[in-house]
């Protein structure tokens, strides 16, 4: 019985490891997507043309449903002039 306890403990921790692996992979996703977006739109590329460009990457057709929607990423950001 303590070992099946052990084992059944055991499982759940995983599970909750795996858990928290996948939302801290998802958050760096996020975090890199929204960083990507940010120096296009520094460049002064437009909303339209940032998609262009993002949806080239490989699987980027349904990365701005989960990461963020590029208009309200940059809707209230000024462009840092170029240096």
């Amino acid at each position: 019985m303590r070992a099946d306890a052990a084992l059944t403990q055991a499982q759940h921790i995983a599970e909750r490891t795996l858990q928290a692996h996948y939302n801290i992979d998802g958050a760096m996703s996020a975090i890199a997507w929204r960083d990507q977006v940010i120096a296009l739109h520094d460049r002064g590329l437009t909303p339209a043309q940032i998609r262009e460009i993002m949806l080239l990457e490989d699987g980027g057709a349904g990365y701005e449903a989960s990461n963020g929607r590029i208009d309200d990423i940059v809707r209230n950001l000024a462009r840092r002039l170029p240096q």
